[in-house]
């Protein structure tokens, strides 16, 4: 006689007894024993999370300031500081190419994020798992409005040395790190409220311009 046994719902335990000839006679259910309930809790409840550097991906169409009407001094670089509001409080002036995409990305300066308003209005998704709590800047290209995010989210340093920041303790749909160039963005998947996961929000969308480079992943 050989045994077989089937663990269900992580507590119970059934065990199956089946003969030579393939005959089966069962025993339990019965809860397994704590420890053993403990240790399959456990295992279950461990949730893998990755640290992401968001960059601009080589495709993506550009947009550049309009440097005849908006010094470049006003406004790059884009590194977390906010922006004085007498530059941003109007639309400020770009060049765009074109792009079929409505949820597309546009690549401009490292440390902004940009992609037509519309896309803002149409997805409200992405204004939670993205735009809300950052400066908000209006960009105009003739008949064309764009929206720039200009992250001033800071996560803070890891002092363990486990990961480059705080994974377990901060969250923002999109931020930058203390320690790191404060040019580059960063995002985490698994973490926090799926609904306002910046990556999550970008691929069941169908955004497209922006390349995720896993910098760091643990549980």
């Amino acid at each position: 006689m050989s045994r077989c046994v089937l663990i269900i719902e992580r507590a119970l335990i059934l065990t199956l007894w089946y003969d030579r000839f393939g005959t089966i006679y069962s025993a339990g259910p019965f809860w397994a024993p704590t420890h053993i309930r403990n240790a399959l809790f456990s295992v279950s409840s461990i949730v893998m999370i990755c640290l992401y550097r968001i960059r601009s991906c080589s495709q993506a169409p550009r947009i550049a300031f309009d440097r005849e009407t908006v010094p470049s001094d006003r406004l790059s670089p884009f590194d977390g500081k906010v922006k004085d509001r007498k530059v941003v409080d109007e639309a400020i002036p770009v060049i765009a190419e074109s792009a079929s995409n409505l949820y597309q990305f546009y690549s401009l300066d490292e440390g902004l994020l940009v992609l037509p308003s519309a896309a803002v209005d149409a997805c409200e998704e992405l204004y939670y798992s993205g735009y809300l709590g950052n400066q908000i800047l209006k960009l105009q290209d003739r008949d064309r409005s764009f929206t720039g995010l200009n992250v001033v989210e800071f996560a803070p340093p890891d002092k363990r040395g486990v990961a480059p920041c705080r994974v377990d303790a901060f969250f923002r749909p999109v931020f930058r790190i203390v320690s790191e160039n404060p040019s580059h963005l960063y995002c985490i998947e698994g973490l926090g409220d799926q609904s306002v996961q910046f990556k999550r929000c970008y691929d069941a969308n169908g955004f497209e311009g922006l390349v995720f480079e896993e910098v760091w992943s643990g549980s």
